[in-house]
């Protein structure tokens, strides 16, 4: 309990969110314009501005890096692992919630 209430460990905690939003933040930018150039070329293709051809060699390096861009913001939100919480001892009460008679 002392932890959750001392204010440097909440400060700690502020700072590494705001590090990982700022890490992440060029990322979805880069993220959202890899894949409004993909929807445009695409568009290409359907009104058959561009071949087939074309497309697919223009896609190849894009699909690339939008899957090392989702991977990177991937693990970016990954959060570190708790342990698992151990049962409780229960008192004046039974686990279920019901008090004894």
């Amino acid at each position: 309990m002392r932890i959750l209430a001392d204010p440097r460990h909440t400060e700690a905690i502020e700072a590494a969110a705001k590090a990982t939003q700022d890490k992440r933040r060029p990322l979805r930018a880069e993220l959202t314009e890899c894949e409004h150039l993909a929807d445009e070329l695409s568009g290409r293709l359907g009104r058959r501005e561009i071949t087939l051809q074309r497309y697919d060699v223009a896609m190849a390096p894009l699909d690339k890096r939008i899957a090392e861009l989702a991977e990177l913001g991937t693990a970016c939100r990954q959060q570190p692992r708790t342990r698992p919480s151990r049962p409780r001892p229960v008192r004046n009460g039974r686990r279920d919630g019901t008090l004894p008679r």
